[in-house]
């Protein structure tokens, strides 16, 4: 049909002793991924921040026994044992298991095993200082 209408312009233009009208040629042009949208992604995602949680261990309490407990000088028992490994949350998700270290005054946390999404664990050869 555009083909048609494009036949009609250019006879009408013949007609009247104008040049031909040119249709516009259509072009796509693709972002090479391997240019700057891909070092500019890059860029962007490099600046992007998660929270990360070292997780010592958890318990569930009733109201009174916080009340009760939570004063100055009190123990929290928790569900880990001296030894266990420390869960690594980054934006709420488990991502890691790490082993408590001192370095200097400060706490800190190596990374033992990577949890992989389904719940499987790899050993890491990451050896970082969270802090």
């Amino acid at each position: 049909m555009a083909e048609r209408e494009s036949e009609q312009a250019k006879k009408k233009a013949d007609a009247n002793g104008s040049s031909a009208v040119e249709e516009p040629q259509a072009s796509l042009e693709v972002a090479s991924a391997s240019g700057g949208l891909n070092a500019a992604l890059n860029e962007t995602l490099n600046e992007i921040s998660l929270t990360v949680v070292v997780e010592v261990g958890r318990t569930v309490m009733a109201v009174k026994d916080i009340c009760r407990q939570f004063r100055a000088g009190n123990v929290l028992r928790l569900d880990k044992r001296k030894g266990e490994p420390l869960e690594v949350h980054v934006n709420g998700l488990l991502f890691a298991r790490a082993e408590v270290v001192f370095e200097g005054d400060q706490i800190g946390a190596r990374i033992i095993e990577i949890v992989d999404v389904d719940g499987a664990s790899r050993a890491s050869g990451l050896n970082h200082f969270v802090r």
